[in-house]
């Protein structure tokens, strides 16, 4: 049995789901009408895709994606989530084969056998590659594409085969509202997440030559075989050519997947960020009682200090008292000794919490 669990859209991930794919779409996907997605989108002002926009990306028409204006509704602006969705949790297969699915229904994925339009993301690599072959010193090994080009490491004879392919991948790509950060490395940028791409070729090694001592020198001639890297390290994932089915055929299968990690690192920032606010609640409430408790302290300490101060006060003025009686009993209440008793208690005072300007 599929288990599932409730979760909650703000406007800019409903902004960013209405246009990745159809309503029927997210309406199989999420268990929810679309009817109630396009009352939220009306209410919140999220625009959605005319009437045969998906059908004009399927046949490589070009389509602007509206942007999400802010909100003037004052109460509105408040609403952090617009949608509640039930999302079905379903095995990873079963949700590329959705995903696979819909692009097939929305996108002409054909690779043609020759090129009419070269994306400028291509014409860098193919001016890249031109460069690198006329120099005499790559040798046996494929050369790698420069910094700021697509990421690719093929065999001359495969240079028309790559174009086409990754022509076709990145035009699809940026039909589906996608982008390309390439630096020292590829990156695309899916849903505002990026994730890491490269192409390569299989060599296979063989003896060069073999000297008169035996010795063998080995070098590497290319396969012609094509494969495709997706993100790093303990979540890297390939597609290769094999012979049942070369890449050209798996492109459907390759969108979905970036997609779906797309949607995954999405939703992985989203509870990163739900834990991030949680804990900074938790660092401000036990930095508060941290501080309550050394307010506290301190309001004990300064209690301290008055009394102190009290019973000092208490103790010189009993004293001044006793000289002033003295004073008057011996008849030697002289200016003087006024003068030191006014002074006296005006040092008692001075330390007195129980004068108000000490408090």
């Amino acid at each position: 049995m599929e288990a599932s669990k409730t979760t909650s859209l703000s406007r800019e991930e409903l902004h960013k789901l209405v246009w990745s794919k159809p309503l029927t779409t997210i309406e199989k996907e999420l268990n929810i009408k679309s009817l109630n997605i396009k009352s939220t989108c009306e209410k919140f002002k999220i625009p959605l895709p005319e009437n045969g926009y998906w059908s004009k990306l399927k046949f490589n028409k070009q389509q602007p994606i509206s942007e999400l204006a802010p909100l003037e509704d004052e109460e509105l602006k408040n609403v952090q989530n617009v949608l509640e969705v039930n999302v079905v949790e379903i095995s990873p297969l079963k949700r590329i084969n959705l995903r696979k699915a819909e692009i097939e229904k929305t996108l002409n994925l054909k690779v043609p056998d020759k090129i009419t339009s070269l994306n400028h993301i291509l014409e860098k690599v193919k001016s890249d590659l031109t460069e690198k072959y006329k120099s005499p010193h790559y040798g046996d090994d494929f050369p790698y594409t420069s910094n700021g080009v697509f990421s690719m490491s093929i065999s001359k004879e495969s240079i028309p085969r790559a174009l086409r392919l990754i022509n076709t991948f990145v035009n699809l790509m940026q039909k589906r509202g996608h982008s390309f950060k390439i630096e020292r490395e590829t990156e695309v940028i899916v849903y505002n997440e990026s994730i890491y791409l490269r192409l390569r070729e299989k060599r296979e090694r063989y003896v060069k030559r073999i000297s008169k001592d035996g010795t063998e020198y080995h070098g590497y001639r290319p396969t012609g075989n094509l494969y495709f890297i997706i993100d790093r390290w303990s979540k890297e994932r390939t597609y290769t050519d094999s012979d049942k089915e070369k890449l050209e055929n798996k492109l459907s299968h390759i969108i979905a997947y970036l997609e779906i990690q797309g949607d995954k690192k999405v939703q992985e920032r989203i509870e990163s960020n739900e834990w991030h606010r949680k804990r900074e609640i938790e660092r401000i409430k036990e930095e508060k009682i941290k501080q309550q408790i050394e307010t506290e302290k301190q309001k004990v300490k300064q209690l301290y200090i008055h009394t102190e101060n009290w019973v000092q006060a208490c103790n010189l003025r009993d004293f001044i008292k006793a000289l002033e009686q003295n004073a008057i009993h011996t008849n030697s209440l002289n200016q003087e000794t006024k003068d030191y008793i006014k002074w006296g208690n005006k040092q008692a005072d001075l330390i007195d919490p129980l004068v108000s300007e000490n408090l």
